[in-house]
């Protein structure tokens, strides 16, 4: 049964992972600079500050993760962020990121039932 169960979430997990938000980040702050909060600023419009917040990515490298970009609109985007320490003292901002988000993919023409 534990085997079974493994199977599954071993077949499941590549799924799972496809699934998943694309995320603005960066490289993560220098500890000593006492970082608590990132602000983004989208297509010219500051969005809200949010938590500083590491992960480790599936590549094994950490990041700071600075926006979940799954709200945004198809097209071009260029996006700065910022670091804020606990004085409330703000970074320059970084250099721009250009990218551009595609439209979604158009939906499967013919669905039918047939062996395998």
């Amino acid at each position: 049964m534990k085997k079974l169960v493994l199977l599954a979430l071993l077949l499941l997990l590549p799924v799972a992972a496809a699934a998943q938000d694309m995320h603005l980040v960066c490289d993560p702050a220098d500890p000593g600079q006492d970082i608590v909060q990132t602000q983004v600023t989208m297509d010219g419009v500051e969005q809200p500050a949010m938590p500083y917040e590491e992960f480790v990515a599936s590549d094994g490298g950490t990041y700071c993760d600075l926006m979940n970009l799954s709200g945004i609109g198809n097209g071009q985007h260029t996006a700065t962020a910022v670091f804020i320490n606990s004085w409330g003292e703000v970074s320059p901002p970084s250099s721009p990121l250009s990218f551009s988000k595609p439209a979604a993919p158009m939906a499967p023409e013919i669905i039918e039932l047939r062996r395998r």
